[in-house]
């Protein structure tokens, strides 16, 4: 499957690839007219952001990583380190960025 870029988006959308990107960061800084094509183009072609890719452009991906040194250890399977991965997550969650855990 051929992934979508915001170059494609912004073909569809008729704006330059920029007002995309500028879009999906702060989508009230972009036109209605723009936000609605941009949008059209959006549900279209089904197109998913890959924040990741977007943090190596930026060099900052926002991105929280727990290293353990091994799940074998018991230590790390039972429930401490259960609850502190729900703590990660809820502490992720409060703030503005698309996370995964």
């Amino acid at each position: 499957m051929q992934s979508i870029a915001t170059t494609d988006v912004a073909l569809l959308a008729d704006v330059s690839p920029s007002t995309v990107s500028l879009y999906l960061r702060r989508p009230e800084a972009v036109s209605s007219a723009a936000s609605r094509a941009i949008a059209h183009a959006i549900d279209k072609l089904s197109y998913v952001p890959n924040f990741m890719a977007g943090g190596l452009a930026a060099a900052s991906s926002k991105a929280v990583s727990i290293i353990v040194p091994s799940v074998r250890n018991a230590f790390f399977c039972r429930n401490r380190f259960c609850h502190a991965i729900c703590a990660a997550q809820g502490a992720a969650t409060s703030y503005p960025w698309p996370y995964g855990i």
